[in-house]
């Protein structure tokens, strides 16, 4: 759903800078090459003050270089320091990450604790910048032992603010203002005019999302005044803050006048953070003004300048998830006003621009695992397993038993993760440029795309074949989602009044088309959140006299990540690609400690045992049929170790009937169309929903315990980085598909599979029957199709379903099943 401007986010970085430390007592004798090196330091400090990066760079890269060659770690840490610092303000993320954690590794080495703490904090906001709270809390939490054996007052303010900063992104207001308090009160008695400014901005925002405008406004103003009063660069995002409270307070004009401010600063001050805030929350306010092809063209300029950061991101899967929410509003706002420029003025090329944009953030974290196939996995350090291995014990701690210290541990694992991922992978962009005639190419005279937008005031839909490109309004993303809710809740409980409302969303979405796009035999879904849920085929086209006719009963439909996820099948072998390899099952796993085939070894996870699920893979093995014997797992044999194994035949079909367990959570209430000029309550929902993507992630397959498959559980962060090209992988478990992110789409056991490099994935919305009919029809009719389409073969089982004539024939049932994949 599209949010407002994240104004009241992480906006500006307070940087530890680089340490000199000449003259203090606390410093030892100085060596001949601590003389000779520390006016190269002072050098580069100078020249970061005065925004001279790039020589600042080359002064700190060569004295890190000559100081550790020197033997001189504690210099080299501060040189080290004063590089990341410099690679923040070019937004080369990677680059300061990596120096940050050089600078604290050798300054911890050193017992250096001025440098140590300074590192940690740096760490911390860096992480805040990526969007990835909970590693900047964990890395704030290992620092925090030491802030009292900080001699120097400026670098325990600025430790103290990076806290309350932490405290604030993490909903612990009452806490994040002592924190920041304590910090204000150092730096003014150390004199510290940035650092105090910074403090008081801090306690602005929190005032600002508690909507206690007085106190923000006292707040916000002290941080300008101070800024003003010393020329500080920062006065830019106290003007756009001011501007936040103004949008508030309804005072457009006010607003406005701030905001032209702001982006003089924006162009003036090459380092300023977050450049394409400050121009998509004017593009807000010239939209609610009317001025909307000024706001248009502020979004377009916010656009470009957000795709930057995409690119300086950390290359790690979960800071890119983050990016892909925290982005989701910015090409929102582009694509709705494109699209409400398109269908008035009747601009097809707006049309293409606003569905490039709106494919271009569609899950872009999961197309990244793919950039290079192979590559980033084989980069990942040794550790990097071990690491795994213990954040899966974290997340079942979490799962089981979720307190504060089990959400710390699983923090402090995560946050070691990224930073073993991010040093193996890469950032890149996908050239969206005429993206409606690429995507043209890729689909065959009987398939469509339909692509869609969620937005406040109106929604979008997009319809691509081979020949015709179509843009459709839809209404506000609030409507679409309460009728979602009703048709779930009337299937899932096999209410007749389920036909009529299935009809009514039907219209609602579909209307619309033209005969093109209702005539092809195979749409192909691009969806957001809350749009997964809906079980499509359920959905009623028409109700003749004969009873109702269900979607499934029209076309096959498959799920994609999106446009840019598409490719063009290969001459002669089908949607699917070639499915010639054995059968992979595993079923019937140890769940308890009652179970007689438990060896001892691990521990089983306490859930009542699938007896039935070795028959069902037994079963559904015969009638797939392949000509190489199939693989089946079960019991003490069921394990991660042995499926990993497995997967080494390369199986075209990987069927799971198990287990699967995961955290609950609440789903975001979508925003109305009021919100749309409350930057506050947009703010304070993208804020959740970071929050939150953390538990989005605990999701896991059970298997059986064993002594060397570190635990019984599978989960996304270790499927991910498994191989299972051109494979059907097939999950008859509860619920499996998982919850979905705006922007990053499902979380679920659909997307490590994928990313993993399956063909496609079958997957269930809601909890099933201990059932194996549906497969059994599924595999059989994938077997004896001349071209293998996982998507048809389930339409096909779903009508033999719809025609059996008993409990299975109600949507409840046959429903719940879906194939997400690439066509």
């Amino acid at each position: 759903m599209a949010g407002y401007s994240k104004v009241t986010g992480i906006i500006c970085l307070l940087l530890f800078l680089p340490l000199v430390g000449s003259g203090r007592k606390s410093d030892p004798a100085q060596t001949p090459s601590q003389t000779r090196l520390r006016p190269y330091l002072v050098r580069g400090s100078k020249l970061f003050e005065s925004g001279k990066y790039t020589a600042a760079i080359e002064v700190f890269r060569s004295g890190a270089s000559d100081a550790e060659r020197s033997g001189d770690r504690r210099l080299s840490a501060r040189f080290l320091n004063g590089l990341g610092a410099c690679y923040v303000r070019t937004f080369q993320y990677p680059l300061a990450l990596d120096a940050f954690l050089r600078c604290r590794r050798m300054a911890e080495q050193a017992g250096d604790l001025e440098t140590y703490g300074g590192a940690s904090s740096n760490i911390s906001a860096l992480y805040l910048q990526n969007n990835d709270v909970d590693s900047a809390a964990a890395v704030m939490e290992q620092a925090l032992p030491h802030l009292n054996r900080l001699s120097g007052l400026q670098n325990r303010a600025r430790l103290l603010l990076q806290l309350g900063t932490v405290r604030m992104e993490q909903g612990r207001n009452a806490e994040a203002r002592q924190w920041l308090r304590q910090g204000i009160e150092l730096a003014d008695r150390a004199g510290d005019e940035r650092a105090a400014a910074y403090g008081f901005e801090r306690i602005g925002i929190t005032c600002l999302r508690e909507k206690n405008w007085a106190e923000a406004e006292n707040n916000l103003i002290e941080a300008y005044r101070l800024r003003r009063l010393h020329k500080l660069w920062e006065l830019g995002h106290s003007c756009r803050l001011l501007a936040t409270l103004r949008i508030a307070q309804k005072d457009w004009t006010g607003a406005a006048v701030l905001l032209d401010r702001a982006v003089e600063f924006v162009r003036s001050e090459p380092a300023f953070s977050w450049p394409w805030l400050t121009y998509h929350l004017r593009g807000r306010v010239r939209e609610a003004q009317g001025r909307l092809e000024e706001a248009l063209e502020d979004y377009r300029t916010a656009l470009d300048l957000s795709r930057r950061f995409r690119l300086d991101v950390l290359p790690a899967d979960f800071t890119r998830v983050l990016t892909d929410v925290r982005l989701d509003d910015i090409y929102s706002s582009f694509v709705e006003a494109a699209s409400a420029m398109a269908l008035s003025r009747k601009r097809p090329d707006l049309a293409g621009q606003a569905f490039a944009a709106a494919e271009e953030n569609r899950a872009a974290s999961l197309r990244a695992l793919l950039a290079d196939p192979g590559d980033w996995r084989e980069k990942l350090p040794p550790g990097y397993w071990q690491t795994l291995a213990q954040t899966h014990r974290a997340e079942v701690a979490a799962l089981q038993h979720d307190s504060p210290q089990t959400r710390a541990q699983l923090e402090r694992m995560r946050a070691e993760l990224v930073e073993m991922e991010f040093r193996a992978g890469v950032n890149r962009l996908e050239e969206t440029e005429g993206l409606v005639a690429k995507t043209q190419r890729t689909l065959d005279g009987r398939t469509a795309l339909l692509a869609f937008h969620l937005g406040r005031a109106g929604s979008q839909l997009w319809a691509v074949t081979s020949r015709d490109f179509e843009l459709h309004p839809l209404p506000a993303g609030a409507v679409i989602a309460s009728r979602i809710r009703e048709f779930v809740s009337l299937v899932r409980t096999d209410s007749p009044r389920a036909v009529e409302a299935g009809r009514d969303l039907y219209a609602l979405l579909f209307s619309r088309l033209g005969p093109a796009v209702t005539r092809k035999q195979r749409w192909l879904l691009a969806l957001e959140e809350p749009l997964f849920d809906i079980p499509f085929g359920a959905l009623v086209v028409s109700q003749p006299a004969g009873g109702p006719v269900f979607l499934v009963q029209e076309r096959a439909i498959e799920i994609v990540p999106g446009a840019l996820w598409l490719r063009a099948p290969a001459a002669g072998a089908g949607p699917a690609g070639g499915f010639d390899g054995p059968f992979l099952g595993v079923g019937d796993a140890i769940y308890n400690s009652a179970d007689p085939r438990w060896n001892k070894a691990g521990t089983p996870a306490n859930l009542p045992r699938l007896a039935a699920s070795a028959r069902e893979i037994q079963a559904c093995s015969q009638a797939w049929g392949a000509p190489a014997p199939p693989i089946l797992l079960t019991g003490p044999a069921a394990t991660k170790t042995a499926v990993r194994k497995a997967l080494e035949a390369r199986p075209s079909i990987v069927h799971f009937a198990a287990h699967v367990v995961q955290a609950e959570s609440h789903p975001q209430s979508p925003p109305g169309p009021g919100d749309r000029a409350d930057p506050l309550a947009a703010d304070e929902q993208t804020r959740m929903a970071l929050r939150q993507s953390g538990r989005h992630a605990l999701i896991e397959l059970v298997l059986s315990p064993s002594a060397d498959s570190g635990g019984e559980y599978l989960g996304p962060d270790e499927i991910k980085n498994w191989r299972v090209p051109s494979s059907l992988v097939a999950i008859n478990a509860c619920s499996s598909a998982g919850k979905a992110l705006r922007g990053a789409g499902l979380m679920g056991l659909t997307r490590p599979w994928l990313a993993a490099g399956a063909t496609a994935v079958a997957a269930t919305r809601w909890p099933v029957p201990d059932d194996a009919a549906l497969f059994l029809s599924l595999y059989r009719h994938l077997r004896d199709s001349p071209i293998p389409d996982p998507a048809a073969a389930l339409r096909s089982a779903q009508l033999d379903m719809l025609r059996a004539g008993d409990w299975r024939s109600r949507p409840g049932f046959w429903a719940s099943y879906f194939v997400v994949g690439s066509y």
